[in-house]
């Protein structure tokens, strides 16, 4: 969620996660279950480096690929792991969840980039919602990617950061 950040949520705050999520905890979050893993992402931990005959499915997003509003059962890595090694696969599927709450392709990028790429991902799978899309009428090439090159958390927790000066 974008604003865990703020005095007044209810999640705990941790320096020591990308996200700024405190690792393994859980508290009720829009009146669901909302569990935290070890890595300070939404969900089951997962062991690195990747266990032998485990084929790994990275998923990023903002929000709605991080469940914001669902039960753990129901988030979508959940239900897309169950599903997958449900199939006869001839391997173990383990999809991960990287995504964050108001989070953008600049800050997913950087995501991948600095923790994504350590669980050794068969494929990326980037979630996008309409906030992420350019309306019709907008030139795609000429809007650039904000890069980003802190966690997440900072724009929320740190009021002296502003992603401005890095706009390309």
């Amino acid at each position: 969620p974008a604003s865990y950040g703020h005095p007044w949520s209810r999640f705990e705050y941790s320096a020591e996660t990308y996200t700024g999520l405190k690792p393994n905890t859980a508290i009720r979050f829009k009146g669901k279950m909302f569990s935290v893993n070890a890595d300070g992402f939404r969900g089951k931990t997962y062991v690195r480096p990747k266990p032998e005959g485990v084929y790994r499915i990275i998923l990023l997003g903002a929000s709605a690929t991080m469940g914001s509003g669902l039960e753990d059962p129901e988030v979508m890595t959940e239900v897309m792991e169950a599903r997958l090694n449900a199939t006869g696969f001839p391997m173990r599927v383990e999809v991960v969840n990287l995504s964050i709450g108001g989070s953008r392709l600049g800050e997913m990028i950087h995501c991948l980039e600095a923790v994504g790429m350590s669980y050794e991902p068969d494929l990326i799978l980037v979630g996008f919602n309409q906030m992420l899309i350019p309306p019709q009428d907008v030139d795609i090439e000429a809007r650039a990617v904000r890069p980003v090159s802190v966690p997440a958390w900072r724009k929320v927790a740190d009021q002296t950061y502003s992603d401005r000066k890095s706009v390309v």
